[in-house]
């Protein structure tokens, strides 16, 4: 019977979107009726100003090329995952001392105790980061810069944040 277990999974996925769709309450300050610590803490943000920024710094000839070596070609869930929230989701669980996306405008929030500790939808922290080297990086670079500098429109969220998502979860890398 695999329609249960795929079931709970998109069930799952819906209350993970409809959470994520939410802005998380950043705060240090007790609360006055639980007499608790809020479960999350900005770490930090990139406003779009400073992503237009550092977005108007890129070799526009080598937009949407990758130049890691190694890398091989994106499959289509890599590049489905790079177009996703999920990847911002990851960056904010994984990269804790590094901003490799200045170019994307974004807030990043940390678990505070006793609350569990993030969980990178794409398995771990060491295949985000082959992902987002090999895959979304230059992904990111292309689509933030036409939508910073150049001022195109770039659609996100919806039926491919979904499909990503749903993609990660079922077939783990």
């Amino acid at each position: 019977m695999q329609v249960l277990p795929s079931a709970l999974l998109l069930c799952a996925l819906c209350r993970f979107l409809a959470r994520a769709a939410q802005p998380p309450l950043a705060s240090e300050e007790p609360d006055a009726a639980a007499g608790e610590r809020a479960s999350k803490f900005l770490d930090h943000v990139v406003t779009k100003e400073q992503a237009a920024q550092a977005a108007s710094k890129f070799d526009v000839s080598k937009l949407g090329v990758s130049d890691e070596v190694g890398c091989g070609k994106c499959s289509l869930q890599e590049r489905m995952y790079c177009v996703s929230d999920a990847v911002l989701s990851d960056h904010c669980c994984c990269d804790k001392h590094l901003e490799p996306m200045p170019f994307v405008p974004h807030r990043c929030y940390v678990n505070l105790p006793p609350a569990a500790p993030c969980a990178p939808i794409a398995g771990n922290c060491a295949q985000y980061s082959r992902i987002y080297d090999c895959c979304c990086k230059h992904i990111l670079q292309q689509r933030w810069h036409n939508k910073l500098v150049s001022g195109a429109h770039v659609p996100r969220g919806g039926l491919v944040a979904l499909l990503a998502t749903l993609a990660m979860l079922l077939f783990r890398w």
